[in-house]
C-alpha cells in the first residue's frame, strides 16, 4: 500500500465537546474523510446533542432541555512559508499577504485549520426565570477553527479542537409558566411566535480521536507545495555555488597574500569581484559590530552595569552615552598619534579662513528712518492738494516782509 495512503478506519474521526459537557450537555460527532489520502482536506460528519425530558418526581421550576442533530462539511488546511516579507505601503495589498492568505512568516506546521458550512435542526425547552419557551428551530451557518496533535497511541491519537460555529436559525415557541401551588406549566398562546435569529450555535473546546493524528493528515498538495519546493531547492542550489566561490576567494587572497599580494581585482573576473566586494563589505560590518560590541562590554564594566535581560532602559541609555565618550576619546588620540593627519586639518582650517577673508564685504546700507503714521498721513494730505499748501506759505511771506520794514525804520 501506498504510504500517503489511509485505510478506511484511519478515515474515521470521532469527536466530543467539553463545553457542552460543562453545561450537562452529552454529546457526540463523527466525521470522514472524503479521501483516502493523507493530501485530502475534504470531510463530511454528523454530531448529535442530547439533553430531552429528563426523569423528575415533580415539575422542576428551571428547564434545560436540548435536543439538537447537525451535519456538516469542512475543508482542512495548513500554513506555509512565506517568500519574502510580504510588507507592502498599500493598506489592501498588505491585508491580502498577510491576513488573508496561507502564507506565514512563522507558519504553525503541526495545526490543521478549517472552515465549513452546517446545517442542523433543534428541539429546546428552556425555563431559567419566570417564564420558559419550549419550542423547535432549524438553521445554518459556518464553522471555524484549527485542531493540532494532543497525545499519540501505539495505533491511534488524541487531538484538541478549537473553534465555534455561528449562523442564523428560524424558530417558533410557546411560553409558559409554572404554578407552584398546582405543580403544572401553564401556557400562554397570545405571546407564542417565530422569527429568524443570529446565534453561536457552538463553542468548541473538543477532544477528537483519531487513528492516524492530525499531524500526519491533511498536508500540504498541489502546486503551491511544489512551487515552494522547487524554490527552496533553487536557493539551496545558489547558496551551495556561493559558498563554494567564497572558499576558491578566500584560498587565491591567502595565496596572493603569501606573495605579498593585497589587491587581487586584477586577477577576478567581473561576478567574482562582484562577490568578494561584497565578502569585503561583510567582514568590514562584522569588525565594526565585534568592535562595537567590545566597547559597549567595556563601557558597562566602567560603570558598573551588568548586560542582561533585566537591564533597565536607563542603565542601557547611560552605556551608550559613555561608548558615545570612548568613541570621541578614541578619534582624539587617532588624530594625536597621526601627525599628518593634523597637520592636514590645520591646513583645511587655515584656507577656509582664508577664503572667508578674500570675500568682498557687502556694504550695509543705511537704514531708513521709519516715519509716524502722523508724518505719512501729513505727506498724503500735501500730495493731494497742493494748492493749499502754497496758500498757508503766502501769509507767512507777508509777515517777514513786514517785519523788516519795521527793523529798518
Amino acid at each position: 500500500m501506498n504510504k500517503d495512503s489511509l485505510t478506511f478506519k484511519q478515515r474515521f474521526n470521532f469527536r466530543t465537546n467539553a463545553v457542552d459537557w460543562l453545561l450537562t450537555i452529552p454529546n457526540f460527532a463523527v466525521e470522514f474523510d472524503l479521501g483516502n489520502n493523507v493530501r485530502s482536506k475534504r470531510t463530511i460528519g454528523a454530531g448529535i446533542k442530547w439533553n430531552w425530558n429528563t426523569s423528575h418526581t415533580m415539575s422542576p421550576p428551571t428547564v434545560f432541555n436540548l435536543f439538537d442533530a447537525r451535519v456538516e462539511w469542512r475543508q482542512y488546511f495548513r500554513t506555509r512559508q512565506r517568500q519574502g516579507s510580504g510588507d507592502d505601503k498599500d493598506f489592501f495589498k498588505r491585508l491580502r499577504n498577510k491576513v488573508f492568505t496561507t502564507k506565514r512568516e512563522h507558519p504553525r506546521t503541526r495545526r490543521a485549520y478549517f472552515w465549513g458550512i452546517y446545517a442542523h435542526t433543534m428541539n429546546y425547552n428552556l425555563k431559567l426565570g419566570k417564564e420558559g419557551r419550549q419550542g423547535t428551530a432549524y438553521g445554518a451557518g459556518v464553522s471555524l477553527g484549527y485542531t493540532a496533535p494532543l497525545y499519540g497511541y501505539a495505533n491511534g491519537a488524541v487531538d484538541i479542537e478549537l473553534g465555534g460555529s455561528l449562523g442564523l436559525i428560524h424558530h417558533s415557541y410557546d411560553v409558559y409558566t409554572h404554578d407552584d401551588e398546582s405543580n403544572i406549566y401553564a401556557f400562554d398562546p397570545s405571546k407564542s411566535g417565530s422569527g429568524i435569529l443570529p446565534i453561536i450555535s457552538d463553542i468548541r473546546v473538543a477532544f477528537v480521536y483519531r487513528f492516524m493524528s492530525v499531524e500526519d493528515k491533511y498536508k500540504q498538495t498541489g502546486d503551491g507545495e511544489r512551487r515552494y519546493e522547487r524554490w527552496e531547492a533553487k536557493r539551496l542550489e545558489l547558496k551551495e555555488i556561493e559558498d563554494k566561490a567564497r572558499f576558491r576567494l578566500d584560498s587565491l587572497f591567502s595565496v596572493e597574500k603569501k606573495k605579498g599580494v593585497t589587491n587581487i581585482d586584477s586577477l577576478l573576473n567581473k561576478d567574482d569581484l562582484k562577490l568578494w566586494r561584497k565578502m569585503q563589505e561583510e567582514k568590514t560590518l562584522q569588525q565594526q559590530k565585534e568592535a562595537y560590541e567590545k566597547m559597549r562590554k567595556d563601557a558597562a564594566k566602567k560603570l558598573g552595569i551588568e548586560l542582561t535581560d533585566s537591564t533597565t532602559a536607563k542603565q542601557l541609555r547611560a552605556v551608550e552615552q559613555e561608548v558615545k565618550k570612548m568613541k570621541e576619546a578614541a578619534e582624539e588620540a587617532a588624530k594625536a598619534k597621526d601627525p599628518e593627519k593634523v597637520k592636514k586639518d590645520a591646513e583645511k582650517a587655515q584656507k577656509k579662513a582664508e577664503k572667508e577673508a578674500k570675500k568682498p564685504k557687502k556694504e550695509k546700507k543705511p537704514k531708513k528712518e521709519k516715519k509716524s503714521k502722523k508724518d505719512k498721513d501729513k505727506a498724503k494730505e500735501e500730495e493731494v492738494n497742493p494748492e493749499a499748501e502754497a496758500t498757508a506759505k503766502e501769509p507767512d511771506e507777508e509777515v517777514e516782509t513786514t517785519n523788516e520794514e519795521e527793523g529798518e525804520s
